[in-house]
């Protein structure tokens, strides 16, 4: 479906980062986007897509305007958001995840449990 749409609009309020933005890129599909959360870090503005002001219906419309009127400017943002979603791919990021796990599997330290004393009143209360 995101292959054959004009574009999509992601206006949110409030967002981790938006997996709909990247996926979208991917499909060749340019992306309108608010600046809330981490989404600027899925839509890199005026190159993978466009970004307007959370709330802000004049800017979002603004934005989405621009995009269907300028076909320069949409080919532009489609070839960019392809190349950039390629960043996201799971080829490049799984390795990326598991070398950082490794790190921190290595430099996890083991501390053994010193139990206050609540813990062993209640230890002791749900034993009896």
């Amino acid at each position: 479906m995101l292959k054959s749409a004009e574009l999509t609009v992601v206006p949110s309020l409030s967002e981790a980062g938006g997996l709909i933005n990247i996926e979208a890129q991917a499909a060749g599909c340019p992306v309108v986007a608010s600046k809330a959360g981490g989404i600027p870090e899925y839509v890199r503005d005026g190159i993978s897509g466009l970004l307007c002001e959370s709330e802000n219906v004049a800017d979002l419309s603004e934005k989405i305007m621009r995009l269907l009127g300028n076909k320069k400017l949409k080919n532009a943002i489609v070839k960019e958001g392809l190349i950039h979603a390629q960043k996201f791919d799971w080829k490049i990021l799984g390795p990326q995840y598991l070398s950082l796990y490794d790190e921190l599997v290595k430099e996890f330290k083991y501390k053994k449990l010193c139990p206050d004393d609540l813990f062993k009143k209640m230890w002791t209360n749900l034993n009896k």
